[in-house]
């Protein structure tokens, strides 16, 4: 699970500076480790020591967690800096007195205004494996006492994305911070990348020591001075601050390469987890059930991306949110590190409004239980949490390769095309195609639509290597709703995604993608095993 630390600029403005005079584009990591060094020793959370304060012993062990752990990923936002052109001069004065031209006054100094860059969204530093515990509540509790990042005419809000205590269990309320999408790394941390010559962002992380080395420097400037050092004089200075490098390393983060990444049909996925698991013959009926709890907690208005009713003359988007239920091998843990015995998860939709994004969220906060079939309920229990959608699934094994298995079955979206021989694959690859349409760019109807989407889909790699009808006297296990005429054919696919979707993603297939039918499970075989297609896959 990732951790987040965000910044969040008030002014949509950062001020600060690299050594004495450059600008400073990008809060740096090493940054945010002193200003979280200055809450913990400056703070109400600080100690005495030795007749100064200092960080407490919990925050000095989660500080020194960030020396050892550089962020794995930077969002750096868009941001423009102030033009090079000479800035202008704020003058003020210093609290010192000179002596100028036979009279004593009170020295007014200029000091220039430069080095404003403009931001439009929060930085965020990123760590793709979460600290424990103990770190992640000692930073969560430093975080609003940072005041400011660089000079402080930049005020900044602090905040760790998912602060909530793990595991809710028997909560008054849900945590709150689940919902909330964390900002996507733009820069990623390089450790071969050549810091002269190469290209990406090159900013200073604290390693070991660097808390300590900010201390001493600390403790020594503001030590009081001795008797002759603290004699009156009329060519007195103001005291700067020792400019402390200790502990300081040059790192790169190279920009992501989300263009080499196909666009998806979800990009995020809500997951909640619940009190027993689901078989999967029932998650249909109880994801239909989930899907009026929500609109009821909802109410009124409820938007037609959950409810899947829009209004006439309306475009509908291949896909809206969609909700499934999974099993204990891919929820998240509980509070005691054990995975779930089930995780209610609901799949955001690319291009889904964040006013969307925010009711729905909000009310899978608030849903504690849902009543499914025979009037049996399922607690819903837990810390709610936000996950990508292009890396939900572990990684491929080394040595195997990775296929996708439908649980449970898949219903076609469509009848098989008249005039023409059509087999299972091909339902598998239209279903597949009805998916993604939207991001290959197709649209119509018809059966010449049909046959073009699947024939688009094949290109792209998709295949069906092993296709199998299910027969079942209750359709209602696989599917919700079909169109009139309509005659309900679950299948079991195995097949493979092609260049569609990274190997981690998440999506589902069929007539009852959005409520608890056709999700694609990954199945990882070894690449010596190879793959027999099944011969049901012949014409239907």
């Amino acid at each position: 699970m990732s951790f987040t630390v965000i910044a969040e600029l008030p002014l949509g403005v950062y001020r600060a500076h690299v050594g004495d005079r450059h600008p400073d584009l990008v809060p740096s990591p090493a940054r945010l480790h002193a200003a979280l060094w200055c809450a913990a020793a400056q703070g109400p959370r600080a100690v005495v020591e030795d007749g100064v304060l200092a960080p407490c012993p919990a925050d000095r062990e989660s500080l020194d967690w960030l020396e050892d752990h550089p962020p794995d990923g930077i969002t750096v936002p868009r941001h423009h800096a102030a033009p090079s052109a000479p800035a202008p001069i704020a003058y003020r004065k210093e609290g010192m007195i000179v002596k100028e031209g036979g009279s004593w006054k009170d020295k007014v100094a200029g000091r220039r205004l430069g080095g404003a860059v403009a931001v439009d969204g929060p930085i965020a530093w990123t760590w793709t494996d979460a600290p424990p515990d103990s770190v992640r509540a000692s930073i969560a509790a430093l975080c609003p006492d940072v005041p400011y990042l660089g000079m402080a005419e930049t005020p900044v809000r602090l905040r760790v994305l998912d602060a909530a205590e793990r595991g809710n269990e028997g909560a008054q309320e849900p945590a709150q911070t689940g919902t909330d999408s964390p900002p996507r790394p733009t820069h990623w941390l390089d450790q071969a990348a050549e810091l002269f010559g190469g290209s990406g962002l090159v900013v200073d992380v604290a390693g070991r020591g660097r808390g300590d080395a900010l201390l001493a420097a600390h403790r020594t400037f503001s030590a009081s001075p001795r008797r002759a050092e603290d004699r009156h004089s009329g060519t007195e200075g103001t005291r700067r601050p020792p400019l402390v490098t200790t502990g300081l390393s040059a790192a790169c983060y190279t920009p992501s390469r989300e263009a080499d990444t196909p666009p998806l049909p979800w990009v995020s996925v809500l997951l909640a987890p619940l009190s027993r698991p689901v078989p999967e013959h029932d998650r249909v009926a109880w994801c239909v059930a989930a899907h009026r709890a929500l609109i009821s907690l909802v109410g009124d208005g409820a938007p037609a991306s959950l409810t899947g009713v829009y209004p006439d003359g309306t475009s509908r988007p291949a896909n809206r949110l969609a909700i499934q239920i999974l099993d204990r091998t891919a929820g998240p843990a509980d509070a005691a590190g054990r995975p779930a015995a089930a995780t209610l998860a609901v799949f955001v939709p690319a291009g889904l409004s964040e006013t969307d994004f925010t009711v729905v969220g909000a009310a899978l906060t608030r849903l504690r239980g849902i009543r499914g079939p025979g009037g049996r309920e399922i607690r819903v229990t837990g810390r709610r949490d936000t996950v990508p959608a292009d890396t939900f699934w572990p990684p491929v094994p080394p040595g195997h390769r990775r296929v996708w298995q439908t649980v449970p079955a898949f219903v076609p979206d469509s009848r098989p095309p008249r005039r023409g021989p059509w087999s299972l694959a091909d339902a598998v690859a239209l279903s597949v195609g009805l998916v993604w349409r939207d991001l290959l760019g197709e649209s119509g109807r018809g059966d010449a639509f049909y046959r073009r989407l699947a024939a688009v889909a094949t290109s792209r790699g998709v295949r069906a290597e092993r296709v199998v009808r299910i027969s079942d006297r209750d359709p209602a296990r696989f599917v919700h709703r079909v169109n009139a005429g309509h005659v309900i054919t679950p299948l079991r696919a195995r097949l493979t995604l092609g260049t569609l979707a990274p190997q981690r993603a998440v999506a589902a297939i069929g007539q009852s993608r959005h409520l608890g039918g056709g999700l694609l499970v990954p199945v990882d075989e070894p690449v010596d095993l190879a793959a027999a297609p099944g011969t049901e896959a012949g014409a239907s």
